[in-house]
C-alpha cells in the first residue's frame, strides 16, 4: 500500500500561521530594539548586571558596551564621592563604560578616593593622584584647591595591563598582590621585566610611572636598557597616590605605575622642554607629534606639566597655552593630566637610524611638560 497522502492545510490556516510567525518576529524585533534603546541610557555597571539576565539581554548589553567611549569628568569631589571616600550615585551613573583603567587626579586639598573597587570591575586598575593642579581638555587649573578630574578607559580584550609598585610597601598589600601585578624594588627591576633579553612582559607599548615628590629616587643607569625609543613613557612626581585593583588598595609606596601592551595598542610621547618658551615652539613640537599619530577606536591624551609652567611661563601671562594648542591639533582626543614638581617622559618616535642627531634617553625632566597619546582597539 502506498503511504497516505498528507492533507493540505486550508489556505486560511496557512495565512493565520504566517501572520502569527510575522507577529512573533516583529514582537521580538521590537522588544530587542526597545531594549537597545533602554540600554543606551543606563550606566556601564547597570549594563554589566543586565547582561547576566539571559542570552538576549547579554547580546544587547555587549553591543551597547562596544559603543561606549572613554569617560572624562571634572568638578568638585563632592559631586562624585562621599566624605568617607566612597563613590556616590552620580559617579556610578556617569561611569558609562566597562573600564579597564582609571586615572583620577585631585588637587592638594582633596581626599584621595581609595574605595573604588566596589564600583568598578575587579580587573580595572585605578590610580588616584593628588598633586598641585589639574589639566582637563583645553583648561589648565594650575592653582586648583578643591577639584577632581578623572578618566576611565573602556575595556578591550586585546590590551594587557600590568601594575607595578615598590616592593617595600606595607606587608599586607605586598603579599596579596592581584594577578598581573609586580612588586619591584626600583625602576631598574621594572626595566628588567620589560627590556631584558628574555622579558617577562612583552609587546609593551607604553609605561606610566608616578613617584612621590621630595622622595630620594634614582633614575641612574636606566638608559642602558633602552635599545630604541619606540616605547612611550609618561608620568611625574606627585604629592600622594594610591592604587586599587580587585579588592586591594595599595598606599605607602614611593612609586607605582602601569605597563600597557598589546597588538592593538599604539602610543606616542614627547617633551616640551625649558627651551620651549613660545607658543610657536609648542605648536612645532606637537605638530611633529601629530604627524606620527594614527588613532584607533579609543584614545586619551595625558599631560604632566611642571608647576613653574602654565600662565607664568609665556609672554603676557597667557593661560592654557599648552592644553589649548593640544586640543586645537587633536580636537577629538580627550586630554587630562596634572601639574607637579618633576616630570617623567620620553621622545618615542625618533629615527633610530639617525645616530648622530638622536637624543639620548632620559626619563626625568625639570621645567618641562611631558605628553603622551594612547590609542587602542578596533
Amino acid at each position: 500500500m502506498g503511504s497516505p497522502k498528507k492533507s493540505k492545510k486550508p489556505q486560511g490556516d496557512v495565512d493565520k500561521q504566517l501572520s502569527t510567525d510575522v507577529n512573533n518576529y516583529l514582537s521580538v524585533t521590537q522588544s530587542y530594539d526597545l531594549m537597545r534603546y533602554i540600554f543606551s541610557h543606563i550606566s556601564g555597571r547597570e549594563l554589566c548586571n543586565s547582561s547576566k539576565v539571559c542570552k538576549l539581554w547579554r547580546d544587547a548589553a555587549f553591543r551597547e558596551l562596544k559603543t561606549r567611549k572613554s569617560v572624562i569628568q571634572f568638578g568638585s569631589p563632592k559631586n562624585f564621592f562621599k566624605t568617607n571616600g566612597h563613590a556616590n550615585k552620580d559617579f556610578d551613573n556617569k561611569l558609562t563604560n566597562k573600564p579597564m583603567l582609571g586615572l583620577l587626579f585631585s588637587s592638594s586639598r582633596c581626599k584621595l578616593p581609595e574605595c573604588l573597587p566596589p564600583h568598578v570591575p575587579s580587573s580595572c586598575v585605578c590610580l588616584s593622584i593628588k598633586n598641585y593642579g589639574l589639566i582637563v581638555n583645553s583648561t589648565e587649573h594650575e592653582h586648583a584647591q578643591n577639584l577632581l578630574a578623572y578618566t576611565f578607559l573602556p575595556e578591550d580584550p586585546t590590551v594587557s595591563m600590568n601594575l607595578f609598585i615598590e616592593s617595600r610597601c606595607r606587608r599586607k598589600a605586598e603579599t596579596n598582590l592581584p594577578p598581573n601585578s609586580y612588586a619591584v624594588s626600583d625602576l631598574r627591576s621594572l626595566f628588567e621585566l620589560v627590556f631584558s633579553d628574555t622579558p617577562t612582559i612583552t609587546n609593551v607599548k607604553c609605561i606610566i610611572i608616578f613617584v612621590i615628590d621630595n622622595n630620594p629616587f634614582s633614575f641612574a643607569d636606566l638608559s642602558s636598557y633602552i635599545k630604541d625609543n619606540k616605547i612611550a613613557f609618561w608620568g611625574g612626581a606627585v604629592r600622594n597616590f594610591s592604587c586599587s585593583l580587585s579588592s586591594t588598595t595599595v598606599t605607602n609606596t614611593s612609586f607605582m605605575g602601569i605597563v600597557i601592551s598589546g597588538d592593538n595598542v599604539r602610543s606616542w610621547s614627547t617633551i616640551l622642554t625649558r627651551d620651549d618658551e613660545t607658543e610657536e615652539s609648542v605648536v612645532t613640537k606637537l605638530t611633529e607629534l601629530k604627524k606620527r599619530v594614527q588613532l584607533l577606536k579609543h584614545s586619551i591624551g595625558l599631560m604632566f606639566s611642571c608647576v613653574a609652567r602654565g600662565s607664568g611661563w609665556y609672554d603676557g601671562n597667557k593661560k592654557n597655552v599648552e592644553a589649548t594648542i593640544f586640543k586645537n591639533l587633536f580636537p577629538t582626543i580627550p586630554l587630562i593630566g596634572s601639574f607637579g614638581n618633576g616630570e617623567l617622559g620620553s621622545y618615542s618616535f625618533e629615527d633610530n637610524s639617525d645616530v648622530k642627531n638622536r637624543r639620548p634617553f632620559q626619563l626625568n625632566h625639570q621645567y618641562s611638560t611631558t605628553i603622551m597619546i594612547l590609542t587602542y582597539g578596533k
